[in-house]
């Protein structure tokens, strides 16, 4: 026999870590929140917050009219709601799970196929940021869906924000964000690691950390700036003025047996970029120099 689920607000497809804290987010501002999961019990696990754990998954999708997909993928969130055949009128789908634009617009045509609205979305934070004004979240869609759940939306985080275009604009963000944080996380790893191993301190680590961290603020809009308009010029630094140190650098952490991936990696790029004539340039120069199809 069916459950029966009494109408809710929004309901959330995916109850890890993050969709937990989704769902106790959106509880904690009075929001009405059922939420599913595949293993049951972690759905079972928010009724202290206040949500009602919901065991099919089409009584879920009947529940609310706004549904918040956070599962491992898109395939997955497919995989659970691919087979619910009533429910969808009135409903929008929010996928706030990792993938690629193109997944984005396939989701969106199998959705829209239901008659349902979709919206697609991106988390740049841990969650114990959802629901802080530090929360992170971005959103692509149509404007109107989007006006339609932008109130209920942005009390996941302070920081969302809706971005104009295609569907997939949210996880075009997304992957810029990625390939800017995660590399910078390891590396961040990999020298605090060494910086310890050589008896530097706690204390003296994190001061340091925050005077490289407000040096990479002050050189970033430089270099954005330098890669929009194609010009790399420096009075600066160039190319070469960070490669030359950094191969003693390498050596030191390599003969203390740490392995130096991500700054081998960045050697490797600074020496391509070097025998393809471009060290006198500034360091926005090795954007030509990822690119197979640009001559340099």
């Amino acid at each position: 026999m069916a459950e029966t689920i009494r109408p809710h607000e929004v309901v959330v497809i995916g109850c890890g870590l993050m969709g937990s804290a989704i769902a106790r987010a959106f509880a904690a501002t009075g929001i009405s929140v059922a939420a599913w999961n595949r293993t049951h019990s972690k759905a079972e696990a928010l009724a202290v917050d206040g949500i009602t754990a919901v065991r099919d998954i089409g009584d879920a999708i009947a529940a609310a009219p706004l549904v918040i997909g956070c599962t491992t993928g898109y395939d997955t969130l497919w995989s659970a709601i691919a087979d619910v055949e009533s429910g969808w009128d009135g409903t929008t789908v929010v996928n706030l799970t990792a993938g690629t634009p193109a997944d984005a617009e396939q989701l969106e045509a199998r959705v829209v196929a239901t008659g349902a609205r979709y919206l697609d979305g991106m988390i740049v934070c841990y969650p114990d940021a959802i629901g802080t004004p530090d929360g992170f979240l971005c959103y692509a869609g149509p404007s109107s869906v989007w006006a339609d759940h932008a109130e209920q939306l942005t009390a996941l985080g302070g920081g969302t924000r809706y971005l104009p275009g295609g569907i997939g604009a949210a996880k075009a963000m997304a992957e810029w964000c990625g390939a800017f944080f995660v590399p910078s996380l390891v590396s961040y790893i990999e020298a605090v690691a060494f910086a310890a191993d050589q008896g530097v301190t706690r204390d003296e680590i994190d001061a340091l950390t925050a005077m490289m961290i407000a040096l990479l603020a002050q050189a970033v809009p430089t270099i954005s700036a330098a890669v929009s308009s194609g010009e790399h010029s420096t009075d600066q630094a160039t190319i070469t003025t960070f490669h030359d140190p950094s191969v003693a650098v390498v050596h030191a952490m390599e003969a203390h047996g740490h392995r130096a991936l991500m700054y081998s990696a960045a050697m490797a790029r600074m020496r391509a970029a070097i025998d393809s004539g471009l060290g006198e340039r500034g360091m926005s120069a090795l954007a030509l120099s990822g690119r197979q199809d640009v001559a340099v």
